[in-house]
């Protein structure tokens, strides 16, 4: 990915307050402003790519360097949102003592510096921040020993170890758990299918995460919820989604009881939320989504920041279409874009890449089973036209519901050509999906030519395969939006 498009997606991403931070930042400067000017181009521009900010900012400022406003401010932004974190992030504020502790220590302030890492540690612990409190841990007896140990007696110096002992017991538990969750996601991301894999494939990992956990007495937030999520993961990866679910059920009460922890990153608990409805979606338990969408919408009023306001708004919307679409309630779901409009589908920008481009994937897909093709198209087309979120994993959907939408136009060449490419590009990723082979196959039929005989072979052959397919990870990541095989059987009937 080229630094520009970094930037595009980087300055698409920022929030309101976070806009203005960096708006009066560059007020208080007195640099050359030309960095700000290429900002207002990318903030300004619809759908910025590469090709048209590069070609906007060369017309207006023939005589300056793109490349280098672009690293400018690239890393000013950064600065910009760093600063902000800051002010109203736990986390980081206690980065920024931390180093307020050196600053004391070095310039001799020896009662402020033992006053400010004493409260950084509490504050470190109690937010679950185990490596920077062994980091305070750790400098603090640096400075005793160049001290001399002055004033120090032999059972604090012990008590000193044996916490940072004990510290180091929870940070390696946090570390195995972790590498036995990254093995986990490994197998079940690289694996071929989730039906027919048997729980004997992720066994050994099961068998060592409970052991694992067993053996721990404390109740430490960070560890109750990777297992929480590490189980959630088994039983999505061997398609057991009721238990899945109970997993998620679980790590949900965990979040609402530690409330304290997490309180500076709703954003992490929403994810919790949104895996929990996908869960859901994938048993079409559509009932039972409605508790978990109202916890949802509750953030809304705990947290009113646009940005999470607006994740938020999104993935509700995702939610309470997907049960219309899958009961082929079309109409419906155009009464409930209605519902959203001023919330959420009038602000689509203002949202972050993933969910900018899930929202827009649903929209485009009720207008294509609507019928309304134009809408359709019109959606999509200057995602795919610019390329700029074409490293993004779900632009594989976009482009597959784009050529469904290309071919209800009966737009042959552009068919063809399209498939070829991504065909390119997937030999050349050694990757291709049982949906991407379905769905080609079926586009490169010309079925206005067959005989009904043929046709009768070819449609049922179709049918048997989608129906009896063990569909991957991939396959379903592909799905999560638009149910792709349901197109193509609705089209065979």
């Amino acid at each position: 990915m080229s630094k520009l498009t970094s930037l595009i997606l980087l300055v698409k991403s920022l929030s309101k307050s976070e806009k203005k931070a960096l708006t009066q930042h560059a007020l208080q400067t007195e640099d050359n402003k030309l960095y700000l000017n290429l900002y207002d181009i990318i903030d300004k521009e619809k759908y910025a790519s590469k090709d048209s900010i590069t070609n906007i900012f060369q017309k207006k400022y023939p005589e300056s360097s793109l490349i280098a406003n672009v690293k400018y401010l690239f890393d000013l932004i950064l600065h910009v949102i760093v600063d902000l974190s800051i002010k109203k992030d736990k986390e980081y504020e206690l980065y920024n003592s931390y180093l307020k502790t050196k600053i004391l220590r070095e310039r001799g302030l020896y009662d402020d510096y033992l006053s400010l890492i004493q409260e950084t540690k509490e504050k470190a612990r109690d937010i679950g921040e185990y490596n920077l409190l062994l980091t305070l841990q750790r400098e603090e007896l640096k400075s005793d020993s160049l001290d001399y140990f002055y004033d120090l007696k032999e059972d604090e110096l012990y008590k000193k170890e044996q916490d940072i002992y004990d510290n180091i017991k929870i940070i390696r538990q946090i570390n195995e758990q972790s590498f036995l969750f990254e093995m986990l996601r490994f197998k079940i991301e690289k694996h071929k299918s989730i039906e027919t894999d048997k729980s004997y494939v992720y066994d050994d990992l099961l068998i060592s995460e409970m052991t694992l956990v067993s053996s721990l007495k404390n109740e430490i937030f960070e560890i109750n919820r990777q297992h929480q999520l590490f189980q959630a993961s088994y039983f999505m990866g061997i398609g057991s989604y009721k238990s899945a679910l109970n997993s998620f059920s679980e790590l949900n009460k965990l979040y609402l009881k530690n409330e304290r922890i997490w309180s500076n990153h709703p954003i992490s608990y929403v994810m919790i939320l949104e895996g929990v409805l996908e869960s859901l979606n994938r048993m079409r338990l559509f009932e039972e989504m409605r508790t978990y969408r109202e916890q949802l919408l509750l953030l809304t009023e705990k947290y009113p920041s646009v940005g999470l306001v607006l994740e938020v708004y999104a993935i509700d919307f995702l939610y309470s279409v997907a049960p219309n679409m899958y009961n082929q309630e079309y109409k419906t779901c155009l009464n409930l874009i209605n519902q959203y409009q001023d919330i959420l589908i009038d602000k689509l920008l203002l949202l972050s890449p993933r969910l900018f481009l899930s929202v827009t994937i649903c929209l485009s897909g009720i207008y294509l089973m609507n019928k309304d093709l134009v809408k359709a198209r019109k959606l999509l087309a200057p995602i795919i036209r610019n390329n700029t979120y074409s490293s993004l994993k779900i632009f594989r959907s976009v482009q597959l519901l784009n050529l469904i939408i290309y071919y209800e136009l009966e737009d042959t060449d552009y068919i063809e050509a399209t498939i070829r490419s991504i065909k390119r590009k997937n030999k050349k990723l050694n990757k291709e999906t049982q949906i991407e082979k379905f769905l080609f196959n079926y586009l490169e039929i010309e079925w206005k030519i067959l005989s009904k005989e043929k046709e009768d072979i070819l449609k049922k052959r179709f049918r048997d395969k989608i129906m009896h397919t063990k569909y991957s990870i991939e396959d379903h990541q592909l799905m999560k939006v638009f149910d792709f095989t349901e197109w193509i059987l609705i089209k065979l009937r």
